[in-house]
């Protein structure tokens, strides 16, 4: 109890972001592993659609669409609608 809590006192840890302190943090970007949806991606950490692409938009595989789950690899369109399934996002495939 007290200010600044550890709230994974039995392991060693360094995480600080969203209120979690002191839990297991493999990538070192603050968040805590279980928490951290690349724990081995310092770049990235949420994915709010779980296609599989990070939020940060600056991050390393960002998605391109991160409120739309989506299967597009293709022309730096991660992460959005591919009806066809050619790679290309919708729109962006001339299709």
């Amino acid at each position: 109890t007290g200010n600044y809590a550890d709230d994974c006192p039995t392991v060693a840890g360094d995480s600080w972001q969203n209120g979690t302190l002191g839990c297991v943090d493999t990538d070192g970007d603050g968040w805590a592993d279980g928490e951290d949806s690349f724990p081995d991606e310092i770049t990235q950490w949420h994915d709010s659609d779980g296609d599989g692409y990070g939020d940060n938009s600056i991050g390393t595989n960002p998605d391109a669409c991160p409120s739309i789950a989506g299967n597009s690899t293709e022309g730096g369109m991660l992460g959005c609608i591919d009806g066809d399934g050619d790679g290309w996002a919708d729109g962006n495939d001339g299709r």
